[in-house]
């Protein structure tokens, strides 16, 4: 018997060989790896940091000479980077203030509505939906409707209590004037506009749609889309603003398939804020899909509800929906539930085979023996319905297919 085995050694003692795992040729590998890691993470020596300081210089010259009036950063360590507040709310738990916005939707389903109730609420610090807002001046430049945004106003102010009163406290501008933001002379002739009609730095400003204030550009492309995120962020930040962009979703949506907004990722990827409007029928939620720095808000249920004017003219106002019934179904009976007076002011919208103006369809429904009530509650009803829609220049076409002995005096002539 050995020495070994009669002292109980490494080769036979059970003890120690349970003592740890044995070492493999791959595991030699990983710790030699790690130490030559280390070797070569020495620090540099007096040479090479005099090089690499020289550099920099070289380098941090040039470039303030190419440009002379940029700010100092901004820079923070491990202590005063736990010192950065969180944004404070424009509006109460849906758009942070000094943020980037995306609110996006199919045709028709009310975004622009919408974007209209945000500058408005903002302007005149109001609640939006019951969510408070901070006040300040809203620029809102809108390519979509601009021929409609007097009734728009005027109703929402209406609908609001406003109509009438001073509200010069609340500024709102309006720039129907249609700009290529993603060029240099669209940047430059924004800003002009905003030297020449804001008394303050806006707190808002809205970009009501995308595709026309970036017309000619490959929505597709981060070349093209690029320089107007760069631009709205820079603006983002000078201002210490928010920047909301209205925008569509893409069209051919397969059943089960995601909303999602039309073009290149870049610009949700930069959004802080991601908001879909979803729904049809006059009837659509807002549903929060992307709170970079909050909790998602939960789904709030919205409907277009008329607001009637002066000299026979009626609008949409944005207003909450507490019907409770499933988003894009219409609430009231439809088809043959309806009143005479409604089937022949829906009948006489078909006929007519084009959008109608509110005063045009009047118009034309008293000839056919209504009156001017009559046509205001079913208008009011055709809506809620969703058997009509209005469009962004306050014109109103059919929604929904007739039925019955509506069908066959209406559609099945126009389709025959």
């Amino acid at each position: 018997m050995s020495e070994n085995e009669v002292a109980g050694g490494p080769d036979t003692n059970p003890a120690c060989a349970a003592s740890g795992p044995a070492t493999t040729p791959e595991d030699n590998e990983r710790t030699a790896s790690r130490e030559r890691r280390r070797q070569n993470m020495k620090a540099l020596t007096a040479s090479e940091a005099a090089d690499a300081r020289s550099y920099i210089e070289t380098e941090a010259s040039r470039f303030d000479a190419e440009n002379p009036n940029l700010p100092p950063p901004r820079i923070y360590d491990l202590v005063t980077v736990r010192q950065i507040k969180r944004q404070p709310w424009l509006i109460e738990n849906i758009l942070p203030a000094c943020s980037l916005g995306l609110l996006y939707g199919k045709e028709g389903t009310g975004k622009s509505f919408t974007a209209l109730d945000i500058a408005g609420s903002v302007a005149l610090g109001i609640d939006f939906l019951g969510h408070p807002t901070r006040q300040g001046p809203v620029v809102y430049l809108t390519a979509e409707g601009a021929n409609g945004l007097g009734a728009r106003v005027g109703g929402w102010l209406r609908d609001k209590g406003l109509a009438g009163q001073n509200i010069d406290d609340g500024p709102l501008f309006i720039v129907p004037e249609v700009l290529q933001l993603h060029t240099k002379y669209g940047q430059g002739r924004l800003m002009q506009i905003l030297r020449d009609i804001l008394p303050d730095i806006p707190t808002l400003v809205i970009i009501d749609p995308l595709q026309s204030y970036t017309s000619g550009a490959d929505e597709n492309s981060i070349k093209d889309i690029g320089p107007y995120i760069s631009f709205i962020n820079d603006i983002r930040h000078k201002f210490g603003c928010t920047v909301l962009t209205i925008h569509h979703s893409k069209k051919n949506v397969t059943p089960g398939q995601s909303n999602s907004a039309r073009g290149h990722s870049s610009l949700p990827c930069a959004a802080d804020t991601i908001v879909l409007v979803d729904g049809k029928n006059n009837r659509f939620e807002l549903e929060c899909e992307k709170q970079k720095d909050a909790d998602k808000f939960d789904d709030i249920p919205c409907q277009l509800a008329v607001v009637p004017l002066d000299n026979d003219d009626s609008t949409c106002v944005l207003k909450p929906d507490s019907s409770g019934a499933s988003i894009g179904e219409p609430t009231p009976k439809s088809g043959r539930g309806r009143p005479k007076s409604r089937e022949r002011v829906l009948q006489v919208l078909w006929q007519a085979g084009r959008p109608l103006s509110h005063g045009e369809w009047l118009t034309t429904a008293k000839a056919a023996r209504v009156s001017k009530s009559s046509f205001s509650r079913a208008l009011r009803e055709l809506l809620v319905e969703g058997a009509v829609t209005c469009d962004a220049d306050g014109k109103y076409k059919p929604a929904l297919r007739l039925t019955g002995n509506e069908s066959e005096r209406s559609i099945g002539n126009e389709a025959g």
